[in-house]
């Protein structure tokens, strides 16, 4: 429930309703002990918002936004880059 609280807080802040919550971070690694009362206590805290899991691990969303940053990022270096982390066995 402390987790579901935490991302409730930063959607306010953010002002988002209807947004995807990404559950990453090795918590999460437990499987559905954690991600069940997670999911549940999110539905009832914001109904609007729901969970995802993300197309890349962390290592490649850091990887993305630096390529964004230096502006030499196109949606085929996206898909390349989920395409060669999924290859390598990159996880996180």
């Amino acid at each position: 429930r402390n987790l579901a609280d935490m991302a409730v807080a930063v959607l306010r802040q953010l002002a988002l309703t209807e947004a995807p919550v990404y559950p990453t971070g090795g918590v999460f690694r437990v499987g559905d002990l954690i991600l069940q009362p997670f999911s549940e206590a999110l539905a009832r805290l914001a109904p609007q918002a729901f969970v995802a899991q993300p197309a890349l691990p962390p290592l490649g969303g850091a990887l993305v936004m630096a390529l964004e940053l230096a502006g030499a990022l196109s949606a085929e270096a996206t898909a390349n880059v989920a395409i060669s982390m999924a290859a390598g066995g990159v996880t996180g």
